[in-house]
C-alpha cells in the first residue's frame, strides 16, 4: 500500500513538472503588422522573452532588371533570390534583422533577356543593427561571407569576405574591378 502511495505522489509530482515546463517554453504569436515598420500580414512573428522574433524569409524571382553600363551595353539581370531573415523587435521597434541571400541567375544584354547569356551564383549574408529602435534608415550594417561566382570566368570575378559599412573595416579577397569585370562583355556579345 505504501508503495502504491510513493508511486502515485510520483506520478504526481512529474506531472506538475512537465504542465509548468510545457507553460514557460510556450511562444506566443504577434501580430505582424503591429510592429514598427509593420510586416504583411501573413509573415509569423513569436514574442520570446522581452523581444518579439519574426521570420520574413521567402523567394523572389525577377526578370530582365539593368544593373548598369559595364562597357559593352547596358547588363540586365535576371535570376531566383532566396532569403532567410530574421528580424528582432523590442518594444515593437525593429532593432536588429538578420539575411542571408542566395541569387542564382544570368546577365544579358538584351531587356528581353534574349542572346548569350552569362551565368551567376551570389551568395551574401548581413547584420543589421538600428540606432534608432524603428526606422530602417538608421542601420549599422556589417556584411560577411560575400561571393560572387561566374563560371565562365573562374575565378577571376570573385568576392569574398568581411564589410563594415560606411567604415575602412574590409577583410578578405575583393578583385571586383574594371579588368575583370570587362571580361563579361565578349561572353556577351557572342
Amino acid at each position: 500500500m505504501r508503495a502504491a502511495r510513493f508511486a502515485t505522489v510520483a506520478i504526481v509530482v512529474v506531472i506538475a513538472a512537465l504542465s509548468s515546463v510545457a507553460g514557460v517554453s510556450a511562444r506566443t504569436p504577434v501580430d505582424p503588422t503591429s510592429l514598427t515598420p509593420p510586416l504583411k500580414p501573413f509573415r509569423v512573428c513569436w514574442q520570446l522573452g522581452p523581444n518579439v522574433q519574426c521570420d520574413t524569409s521567402g523567394d523572389t524571382f525577377y526578370e530582365n532588371e539593368p544593373i548598369g553600363d559595364f562597357g559593352c551595353g547596358v547588363i540586365y539581370e535576371s535570376g531566383e533570390e532566396r532569403s532567410n531573415s530574421t528580424r528582432t523587435y523590442t518594444d515593437g521597434l525593429i532593432v536588429r534583422r538578420a539575411v542571408e541571400e542566395h541569387d542564382r541567375g544570368f546577365w544579358t544584354l538584351s531587356p528581353t533577356g534574349a542572346g548569350p547569356i552569362v551565368e551567376f551564383m551570389r551568395d551574401s549574408s548581413w547584420d543589421e543593427r538600428f540606432t534608432i529602435p524603428g526606422d530602417i534608415t538608421s542601420t549599422d550594417r556589417t556584411v560577411r561571407g560575400a561571393s560572387l561566382r561566374v563560371p565562365a570566368l573562374g575565378a577571376n570575378l570573385h568576392e569574398s569576405g568581411y564589410i563594415v559599412l560606411d567604415t575602412d573595416d574590409q577583410r578578405g579577397r575583393f578583385v571586383n574591378d574594371d579588368a575583370q569585370i570587362a571580361l563579361l562583355c565578349p561572353l556577351l556579345v557572342g
